[in-house]
């Protein structure tokens, strides 16, 4: 394909076009009304309790409940403060677009330029990223965050041994970072260390990966364990579904 602008010709292929309009697509179609609503109550409940830590104030006990750290309250409050509740919900849009983008590297990698293009595809039509993309919740920086670190691996790979090792290290700190603002993150990180089988000292580079995020846990749960150990013990995160719901979720 060939446009004229000016007397100048722009080469496009019908996979760029294609790629390109599903971009704007995307972020046209989930950002046209990002105020659809009056804020929900997670989207309330982060906000409020960013503006509470904000103020030094933690009457709420949040880490007993919320199931993640104060990391992604005190960014949602910030972000309240500058655009409202149609900031919170575009910047957790943008975080969707990001691990699209990155969804469509990864596929490139394993099955050429159209491969990304449909995995993106397939992405961007999710019910559940389609949900995620226009809610202020912690899923969206948690699953932005887990995905730089899967890039940032990927990155690593037959790269110089210094570069190597440093891509590692902050793969692993932003692999921490999913974990502390969603901790059930944690549950991706095994496959996520798959990566690692496709170099040399692959043991010794996932040990120290997962050492790296480890001790950033470690350290949260030191000086939080109280209520950490408060909501592990709880049934805050309990909900009763039938088993052909999970059999359906799991699919």
């Amino acid at each position: 394909m060939i446009i004229k602008i000016d007397s100048k010709t722009i080469h496009f292929s019908w996979q760029q076009l294609i790629t390109f309009l599903l971009m704007i697509c995307f972020l046209c179609y989930l950002g046209f009304d990002l105020q659809y609503n009056t804020a929900f109550v997670d989207e309330a409940i982060y906000a409020n309790v960013g503006e509470e830590a904000l103020r030094g104030s933690y009457w709420e006990m949040a880490i007993g409940w919320m199931g993640g750290s104060y990391a992604y309250p005190l960014i949602s409050a910030l972000i309240n403060r500058i655009g409202g509740l149609w900031g919170l919900r575009f910047a957790a849009l943008m975080m969707m677009f990001v691990v699209s983008l990155i969804v469509m590297y990864l596929g490139r990698l394993i099955g050429g330029i159209w491969a990304g293009t449909i995995a993106m595809a397939i992405f961007m039509t999710s019910s559940s990223t389609l949900t995620v993309s226009q809610l202020a919740t912690y899923d969206a920086p948690s699953l932005v965050s887990s995905m730089i670190a899967v890039f940032l691996l990927v990155l690593s790979q037959n790269r110089q041994k210094l570069k190597s090792w440093l891509l590692i290290l902050i793969s692993g700190l932003f692999m921490g970072f999913a974990i502390l603002i969603k901790y059930v993150a944690i549950l991706i990180a095994p496959a996520i260390a798959l990566i690692f089988f496709r170099s040399k000292s692959w043991f010794v580079k996932g040990l120290i990966w997962g050492l790296i995020f480890s001790a950033m846990l470690a350290v949260y749960i030191w000086y939080n364990q109280e209520q950490f150990f408060s909501y592990a013990r709880g049934n805050t995160s309990i909900e009763i579904k039938s088993r052909m719901v999970l059999i359906q979720e799991i699919v």
